[in-house]
């Protein structure tokens, strides 16, 4: 099911949080600055899987921050969802459709 909810994403009650991004190891610029700001880990993580060449488009990077339940401070799941493998490039629709079904195939799982 999906909810259509409007607000600040990070005062969302949710387990999961999605995380676009390129693949190019950098979160300079707009929600991705946020994310690394709120959420220093996952950047590393993140960091970590660009300059290992293991992020393309389509893919989701999930980062587990434990615990057994998310809240509005702190969510258990940041899923990292490549849409373009350089911040310059365009998120193309391919890129996101993949990127989505790779979310449903890690929830499902």
């Amino acid at each position: 099911m999906t909810e259509v909810v409007r607000g600040d994403l990070f005062d969302a009650d949710v387990e999961a949080l999605v995380n676009p991004v390129h693949c190019a190891g950098l979160m300079k610029r707009g929600l991705c600055r946020q994310f690394k700001t709120r959420f220093p880990e996952n950047f590393d993580r993140y960091e970590s899987a660009c300059d290992a060449d293991a992020l393309a488009p389509g893919d989701v990077l999930v980062h587990d921050q434990g615990g057994l339940f998310g809240d509005a401070q702190r969510p258990r799941y940041i899923l990292n969802v490549a849409t373009k493998d350089h911040w310059r490039d365009v998120s193309r629709p391919a890129n996101i459709r993949a990127g989505m079904a790779a979310v449903v195939n890690e929830v499902q799982a």
